[in-house]
């Protein structure tokens, strides 16, 4: 005969000491003899017994499903010794958080939901505490500020607390808790809507911290943030999703050692893809295996950091580096196949332009510019044929490899200046205005390839017969007619302007403010200070007018050639608009002046004539402010887009070698160039600190030469160089000649 013992069962704590006394052999005919009546044993422990009936009997199974070994079972089984059967504890599950605790749903039906649900709602999102005491004054006799609590007011059994929570009104809040009995804290607080979700949720989705903190600070002990919610979410989670940062902060600690592996991993790329790096950089930490960890994609953290957008956060960056320096310790093989599978990170990253992204990876593994995709590109074909400047000018750190690369043809035979002469089918956003200007970086990106291309390579037809030259003019001729509509718009409606202002500053000449004495014929007002600026800028505007108007007809007579668009075109069209603005202004001047000619200095100026000075500059105000970004922009892609390809130090490959703290560290920076065979670093010799620069020995001169030509040092003497670091942290030339 066997006995059940059990200690202290209570419905918030159902496997809380479970004792099982074995006193026969028979373990299948022990559960069929037992003397405790099943029947009961279902009510009380449902779980138990639907295990006990799952497994037929087998008490080997119900140990094991309950955190026993086999081993002790048996030995417990042979020695008839007492054994204790715990509940799992490998997530540190919370007792409270696979339950449900429903609200009272007594005002949801009749009337009663018009008549305090409704404005109970309306008064908890706008905070109005005045509104429901009146509400509990009115239905005293159904209602107390203790019992509101723990009623539903919606349809989805969301509670007062959860509406407020949600519109994230602290003070309402705080004074709904201070109400509530310590007895009753636990009842209140762990209410849930349909959706399984406490009030607490609905304070972590909105990311209030300082409702958060009040709900904690009740009862510190109940660990709100381990309560599950819809889809067995636990605040954190929800946190996370609505990217709420701080929140995410304040829950981590209480949260962390509850989720299991595919938990964690969920809130991972969760925090990635809400941009909360800093989270997923704590979880990284702590559990490095997340480097190599895919989700439901197949896609690592380094796939989804690829399709970011450039302008990455330190944090970002930072994520990027502790990722990359996981994956480096895994075998080649692993590394490659999360490099490749299930899309390339790499290209994918060069495709959308993410330089910060491929310089993080590429600075610490020089061999990944060499990978090359299903159409043999590499990442800088990729950059070019897509046109990012951002990760093209790149290849200048690249010292010989960039003559290596430059060497790369694809299936078609196209290389690198081909696909600089490729239209591209998907061309990015045009970050400058019309056509023209798009034609003018089309050259500019072909003219700053064609530079590093070796001169036997500039002129070499593709599969297709068709050289760089002959194949950017056939794919941009379409690009090309446009460029010319847009120019030729543009300067039709600016010279129709001009002429009109010519032919307005023209004709005040010969009706100049106050006429002319009859007697000498001169003007009546040339004493006059108002005349003297009328005068002077009625002239400007004419002078400027008609040169606009020169330079606007030169546009529409162009040949509008290839070469055109790269600077003739370009500097007429901002030459005619700076004349035209000039000539706007100046006849404006000259209208504002004619009118205080009428007034005599002796007269005070009334109101009026104020007023009228004051409007006249309105719609110049507008025009100017109308016509100004598209000047600047075309004085910004005609002198200052070359400067797109100028390497700056928060995008250079090679890292900082003041971030260096050892010799060794130093040697690893410059092995992929060759043999390194010492290496030394320059520190201060009170705080041994790094000062910026240091010193390099390779085995062979030819080594030197290479690192010397990507991280731009100087060579000292034969294999030894110099590597200096600007105050700006990105590498730069020993001294001035080098």
């Amino acid at each position: 005969m066997g006995l059940f013992e059990l200690g202290s069962p209570t419905a918030n704590s159902l496997f809380a000491g479970i004792r099982v006394i074995i006193g026969i052999k028979d373990w299948a005919n022990f559960w069929k003899d037992i003397c405790l009546d099943l029947i009961a044993l279902k009510e009380a422990f449902p779980r138990i017994y639907a295990l006990f009936k799952m497994n037929n009997g087998k008490v080997l199974d119900f140990g094991r499903w309950y955190g026993e070994t086999d081993q002790e079972v048996n030995s417990a089984h042979d020695d008839h010794q007492v054994i204790t059967i715990q509940p799992q504890q490998t997530n540190n599950i919370a007792p409270h958080q696979h339950q449900n605790f429903p609200p009272s749903i007594e005002l949801l039906s009749g009337e009663l939901y018009f008549q305090i649900c409704v404005p109970l709602y309306k008064a908890a999102l706008k905070g109005n505490l005045k509104e429901v005491y009146n509400i509990l004054r009115v239905h005293e006799e159904i209602l107390n500020r203790s019992s509101l609590l723990r009623m539903a007011i919606t349809k989805g059994h969301a509670t007062i607390l959860h509406v407020a929570a949600g519109a994230r009104q602290t003070s309402f809040v705080e004074e709904m808790i201070n109400s509530i009995q310590p007895s009753d804290y636990e009842s209140t607080l762990l209410l849930q809507d349909n959706n399984r979700n406490t009030s607490f949720c609905f304070a972590a989705a909105v990311g209030d911290v300082e409702i958060a903190k009040i709900m904690h600070d009740k009862n510190p002990n109940l660990n709100l943030a381990a309560i599950r919610g819809n889809h067995n979410k636990t605040p954190l989670d929800m946190a996370v999703m609505f990217g709420q940062k701080e929140m995410a902060t304040f829950l981590y600690d209480a949260t962390e050692n509850i989720l299991n592996q595919d938990e964690r991993t969920a809130l991972f790329f969760s925090s990635i893809t809400t941009g909360l790096y800093d989270m997923a950089l704590k979880l990284l930490k702590s559990h490095p295996r997340l480097a190599m960890t895919r989700d439901e994609n197949d896609e690592t953290a380094l796939h989804m950091l690829a399709r970011e957008p450039n302008s990455m956060t330190t944090q970002a960056h930072e994520l990027i580096l502790c990722l990359w320096e996981e994956v480096k310790t895994r075998p080649y093989a692993e590394v490659g196949a999360l490099i490749t599978y299930p899309t390339k990170l790499l290209f994918d990253a060069a495709e959308l332009g993410n330089s910060e992204f491929l310089a993080a990876l590429v600075g610490s593994y020089p061999d990944l510019i060499h990978l090359l995709d299903e159409q043999n590109l590499s990442i800088f074909h990729i950059a070019v044929l897509h046109r990012h400047a951002n990760i093209f000018k790149l290849i200048y750190e690249m010292g010989f490899d960039k003559e290596l690369l430059a060497t790369y043809v694809d299936e078609q035979d196209n290389n690198m200046l081909h696909l600089a002469g490729k239209y591209p089918e998907s061309p990015p956003a045009s970050v400058v205005p019309g056509a023209a200007l798009e034609m003018q970086r089309e050259l500019l990106m072909f003219e700053e390839v064609r530079m590093i291309m070796k001169p036997s390579l500039r002129d070499k037809k593709n599969s297709e017969g068709h050289t760089p030259k002959k194949l950017f003019t056939v794919t941009h001729k379409d690009l090309q007619k446009r460029g010319e509509t847009w120019m030729k718009s543009t300067a039709k409606s600016c010279m129709l302007v001009a002429t009109l202002i010519a032919t307005v500053v023209f004709a005040a000449v010969f009706s100049i403010p106050g006429g002319n004495n009859q007697q000498i014929g001169r003007p009546i007002y040339l004493e006059k200070t108002f005349f003297k600026v009328f005068a002077v800028s009625d002239a400007i505007a004419m002078s400027s007018s008609s040169i606009s108007i020169l330079v606007f007809l030169s546009i529409l007579t162009s040949r509008y050639e290839e070469e055109d668009f790269r600077m003739s075109l370009p500097l007429k069209l901002m030459f005619g608009l700076l004349t035209l603005f000039i000539s706007v202004i100046t006849m404006t001047i000259a209208f504002s002046s004619a009118f205080f000619l009428f007034y005599p200095s002796s007269e005070r100026l009334n109101w009026i004539t104020m007023s009228t000075a004051v409007l006249v500059f309105v719609p110049v105000t507008l025009y100017v402010g109308l016509q100004y970004s598209l000047l600047r922009d075309i004085i910004y892609s005609t002198f200052c887009s070359r400067n797109q390809f100028n390497r700056t130090p928060s995008q250079t490959i090679w890292p900082r070698l003041s971030s260096y703290t050892t010799n060794q560290e130093l040697k690893t920076l410059f092995s992929p160039f060759g043999l390194v065979t010492q290496a030394r670093l320059v520190k201060d010799p009170k705080t041994q600190r790094p000062k910026g620069f240091g010193f390099v020995l390779f085995r062979l001169e030819d080594e030197a030469q290479k690192a010397l030509e990507a991280m731009n040092g100087r060579i000292v003497r034969g294999r030894l160089i110099f590597v200096k670091v600007a105050s700006t942290g990105s590498p730069e030339n020993g001294d001035s000649s080098a």
